[in-house]
């Protein structure tokens, strides 16, 4: 098995880590994923992502909580989750609607409604 790449980390973080550990579809292919995801699993796999790049615990990314204010997640970190969520979910979407959102809630509907006419 080749090697992972290994994506440099702002030194505020402190670490190392590999785009697979990042994106957390380690092992899996556009055909592995689901061909329907059910909400309640499709807002869990997001929360996860977002939990891991953002280094914040997934209980703690409540709906309500504002994405910059609340979180601190930037615009970085937004373009990161996007990335991610679209290799995860095979989604494609520009990055640039991160900026319209608001709260963990509005990125989960943003999110849904771009995989429900994907799907």
């Amino acid at each position: 098995m080749a090697p992972e790449a290994e994506y440099k980390i702002p030194k505020r973080f402190g670490v190392l880590c590999s785009g697979a550990a990042i994106s957390g579809t380690r092992g899996m292919s556009m055909g592995d994923l689901p061909k329907k995801w059910k909400p309640e699993q499709f807002k869990h796999e997001i929360k996860q992502i977002v939990s891991r790049i953002s280094r914040i615990d997934e209980p703690d990314l409540q709906d309500h909580l504002l994405i910059r204010e609340e979180l601190g997640i930037d615009s970085i970190m937004g373009m990161e989750i996007i990335a991610t969520c679209e290799k995860h979910l095979g989604l494609r979407m520009d990055a640039a609607l991160f900026a319209d959102v608001q709260t963990i809630n509005d990125f989960l509907n943003l999110l849904m409604k771009h995989y429900e006419q994907e799907k």
